[in-house]
């Protein structure tokens, strides 16, 4: 997914917050790797595989999260 779409991928989340929306992203073999959702004026990123949540405010952080995650 490029950049631009993830970012307005994530603005939609913001947008509806007072909806129960996630954003999934998968690793090279379409394993679900990373979950993505807008609670509490946060965006939070959860690692599938380690259960690691971290939370971010805004959406440059959780894009470079979200690649760095990705990339590894």
């Amino acid at each position: 997914m490029s950049t631009v779409l993830t970012k307005s991928t994530l603005d939609i989340l913001r947008e509806y917050q007072t909806c129960e929306i996630s954003i999934i992203f998968n690793d090279e073999h379409q394993v679900p790797y990373l979950s993505v959702s807008y609670i509490d004026n946060l965006y939070v990123i959860t690692n599938l595989r380690t259960n690691i949540i971290e939370t971010y405010r805004d959406v440059e952080s959780v894009i470079t999260s979200i690649i760095e995650e990705l990339n590894v």
